[in-house]
């Protein structure tokens, strides 16, 4: 006897972090491995990167594959732009790559924006 289904289900498990690095240290230039314990986060990650990934501080944390297994997930730290390390370790630099006269109109709503500050 044979049995089929005429409809299709997903089966969801809520990841739970169970540990993770706890006062972790790393420079403005990143590169410090993040480990985040959870069974199935890596495989979560690895299975769809451009909707799955790690944010720390709005930034992206690159997954890293041949570190992680089923229980555990790391990522290296991205770099962290901020106006201290902009200026003492040049992480990221200003760029002027707005249109003038055709993003705002005038020099009293342009000089809002050039002020010189990169965040």
């Amino acid at each position: 006897m044979t049995h089929y289904a005429s409809i299709t289900t997903n089966i969801t498990k809520a990841l739970t972090v169970t540990a993770g690095y706890s006062g972790l240290e790393c420079s403005f230039a990143g590169g410090c491995n993040l480990q985040l314990n959870a069974e199935g986060l890596s495989t979560v990650l690895n299975s769809d990167p451009s909707a799955n990934y790690i944010t720390v501080c709005e930034e992206k944390c690159d997954f890293v594959r041949n570190l992680s297994d089923s229980s555990k997930a790391i990522c290296k730290m991205p770099k962290m732009s901020t106006i201290y390390s902009n200026e003492n370790f040049k992480i990221e630099t200003p760029k002027d790559d707005l249109r003038f006269k055709k993003t705002f109109g005038n020099l009293d709503d342009v000089s809002m924006v050039f002020d010189n500050k990169l965040l």
